[in-house]
């Protein structure tokens, strides 16, 4: 199931979203969809004028990312953009439709030619090669559009999978300002970020193991769960009382 998308609406005319994840759902079929953005944006109030998206994402799947990105394109409010960690593949192509795009101090952002999976023939591997190639030019061509660069240029950075530091992004003209640095968690996978060639050391902070996280929440549930039981039976077992727990 889709993340619900937080909002959070700072003044009379201004709501903050969240895009804090993966696009598209994930390993553990979470994450961030079209249809839950279309969702946040048709729930505003109107009275807001602005919408302010956060940025802290590893990318995602393709067709989830330009249909998000073509809701906000579309959308009849002023969006800003703050990256505020990592706004790698398909995020990065997201941000672009945004009026202003304002990236964090140490924040990262990465582009890289679409990606696919197929098992058949040589013809179902020919086809899927031709739907990436279409793939690609589409993104190029919204990097174009915002840099003013040549879409050839952006696939030659695309296809070398080019990291940019806020500083650089914003003379590549994918950001139009660097602002304070600020926390932010991790949100990349670690089976997600293995497909990365080019990962610099700057973004390990952004990578996570969700399998060990799951696998440490599920433990730490069965912990508490075998507490409880030992209380209750311990509970049963006084006569007229209830056990005072202390921490």
């Amino acid at each position: 199931m889709s993340v619900i998308i937080p909002v959070n609406q700072t003044d009379d005319d201004t709501a903050e979203l969240l895009i804090y994840g993966v696009i598209g759902e994930d390993f553990f079929e979470e994450g961030i969809t079209a249809k839950a953005m279309k969702t946040a944006l048709d729930e505003l109030p109107d009275a807001v004028q602005t919408v302010n998206l956060r940025v802290n994402s590893p990318g995602g799947f393709v067709y989830e990312a330009l249909a998000i990105h073509n809701l906000l394109a579309r959308d009849h409010r002023r969006i800003e953009v703050d990256v505020d960690g990592l706004a790698a593949s398909a995020a990065s192509f997201v941000i672009q439709a945004a009026a202003e795009i304002r990236a964090a101090e140490k924040a990262l952002l990465m582009v890289h030619r679409a990606q696919g999976i197929t098992l058949g023939d040589a013809p179902e591997h020919a086809k899927m090669a031709e739907i990436l190639e279409k793939h690609d030019q589409s993104i190029a061509s919204i990097y174009a559009k915002r840099t003013g660069r040549r879409a050839s240029t952006w696939l030659k950075y695309m296809g070398e999978e080019t990291w940019f530091t806020a500083s650089e992004a914003k003379e590549a003209r994918l950001v139009d300002e660097v602002t304070e640095a600020g926390e932010a968690t991790a949100c990349a996978d670690r089976r997600i970020a293995a497909r990365w060639q080019k990962m610099p050391e700057a973004a390990e902070r952004y990578v996570i193991d969700a399998r060990r996280l799951e696998e440490e929440r599920v433990a730490r549930a069965r912990r508490v769960a075998a507490r409880m039981r030992e209380i209750e039976t311990l509970e049963a077992a006084q006569p007229g009382g209830r056990l005072k727990i202390l921490s």
